[in-house]
């Protein structure tokens, strides 16, 4: 008898004549259960063809339960959890107009508070755009929610996304789609970074949807995307310059288009002045795929470089991690008999006074060097908290010597060939800035200013 009276009265409950609350796709609310046996019920508009999400989380107690209804007050469908998240996911509505969606605690016993997102997820007008490149921070602000963005790509573009929440609480996980709402990618957990490479199927319209995994939590969150191939998004990185860049955003990437000539050497160094940085470099060829790369935790990180072909490449500098914020500065100097600066001064002499002014800087001087006679030069510092760092390159980019000290440092030998050389005077660990001196103490050897050095 107790049987029958409890079915008798749910079926009572599912009946109830109780004010339908408007939602409208892109919801993420709150909301509370604060009698027993109470439901909560929705009503939204929705078209023949829309795939839709939608999210319960509790907040407190209640143990999550969906039920949808067409216009018509028939079931379609219900999901429930005890005590964790229910979703209705890749559900396709089959016809236009209005839907009714009940929310309310399994065993109709608890009471609390629950979060609630609706989505659409084949083409949702209310996504926000992303360019070809950008770092931004957004926030999950409650319980169960989800946000929506797209980007265009056209068939065969690699795009890297990556995510990362402020604090160790939010599972960062995010969903890529296309128009039709046919799910493309689920993200991949690296650590506490969620990411993904994916190679674009189709040309047209792509859409991001980001959450808390458990739908528990909430945070504040960095997210990146590059679409790797799209070389014109990118700042270019001039030969000879220091780029003073910034990590601004929790999981930032930031990407610059480097060009070299055929058969060009060149030198690439980076580091951070802040120490919690562990400053990274991606290196991509022009179709996306990576071809180097490397981490350095409070010193200087460099990679040396040649291209057999003319060719653009993609350089991207983040943090390993995504969790630490900071300025870094970043130079790529050619060292081959293709130099950044293709005008030089006609004047050569003995001693050049300069100083190191950015973080990573690199100067370069030219030496015309004759095979068989010698060469000696001394780098000394000027201002203390330099380390002098002096090397030698051949013209085909080759390291001939190199030496670093505390306070002056001397190289000298005999050249091997007939031609140009290069002197690259730099710091050390990257990190310290001052004045030098830089100076040949051999007849046979004059240095050559390039117009770029001032």
């Amino acid at each position: 008898m107790r049987t029958i009276t409890t079915i008798i009265l749910l079926l009572a409950i599912e009946n109830l004549v109780i004010s339908q609350i408007n939602l409208k796709y892109g919801d993420n609310i709150t909301a509370s259960i604060s009698e027993l046996e109470q439901i909560d019920a929705y009503q939204f508009e929705g078209e023949a063809g829309d795939i839709i999400w939608i999210r319960m989380r509790d907040i407190s107690q209640v143990d999550a339960h969906l039920k949808l209804y067409d216009s018509g007050r028939q079931l379609l469908i219900e999901e429930f959890d005890d005590g964790g998240l229910a979703e209705i996911k890749g559900f396709m509505l089959t016809e236009t107009g209005t839907y009714f969606l009940n929310a309310f605690d399994h065993n109709h016993n608890e009471i609390g508070d629950y979060g609630l997102s609706i989505q659409k997820v084949n083409s949702p007008s209310y996504s926000s755009s992303l360019p070809c490149h950008i770092n931004f921070t957004d926030e999950i602000t409650s319980h169960g929610a989800v946000k929506a963005y797209h980007f265009e790509a056209v068939e065969g573009d690699i795009v890297y996304t990556q995510m990362r929440s402020l604090t160790e609480h939010l599972e960062s996980e995010y969903f890529i789609y296309n128009a039709l709402g046919e799910l493309m990618i689920t993200s991949e957990r690296e650590g506490r970074m969620a990411k993904y490479k994916l190679q674009i199927p189709s040309t047209g319209t792509y859409y991001i949807f980001v959450t808390d995994k458990g739908g528990n939590d909430h945070d504040q969150f960095g997210f990146s995307l590059q679409i790797l191939n799209h070389h014109e998004c990118f700042k270019a990185v001039v030969c000879g310059e220091t780029e003073s860049g910034d990590l601004d955003h929790l999981a930032a990437r930031n990407p610059y288009l480097l060009h070299m000539k055929r058969k060009e050497s060149g030198l690439l160094q980076m580091r951070s002045p802040n120490p919690a940085v562990e400053i990274t470099y991606e290196i991509y060829d022009i179709a996306g795929n990576l071809i180097a790369t490397a981490t350095g935790s409070d010193k200087m990180i460099d990679a040396q470089m040649y291209s057999e072909e003319e060719a653009d490449y993609l350089v991207v500098v983040q943090d390993k991690h995504g969790n630490d914020l900071g300025p870094y500065g970043m130079h790529y100097e050619s060292i081959t008999h293709n130099p950044c600066s293709e005008e030089f001064l006609c004047t050569a002499q003995n001693a050049f006074d300069h100083e190191l002014s950015a973080i990573s800087q690199l100067k370069t001087y030219q030496v015309n060097g004759v095979k068989g006679e010698s060469f000696a030069f001394i780098l000394e510092e000027k201002d203390a908290p330099l380390e002098p760092y002096l090397r030698m390159y051949n013209q085909s980019g080759v390291l001939m010597i190199e030496e670093y000290s505390s306070t002056k440092v001397s190289i000298e030998g005999i050249f091997e060939e007939t031609g140009p050389c290069y002197l690259l005077v730099g710091d050390r660990s990257g990190n310290d800035l001052g004045a030098y001196t830089l100076t040949s103490v051999s007849s046979d050897a004059k240095i050559t200013l390039p117009a770029s050095i001032t």
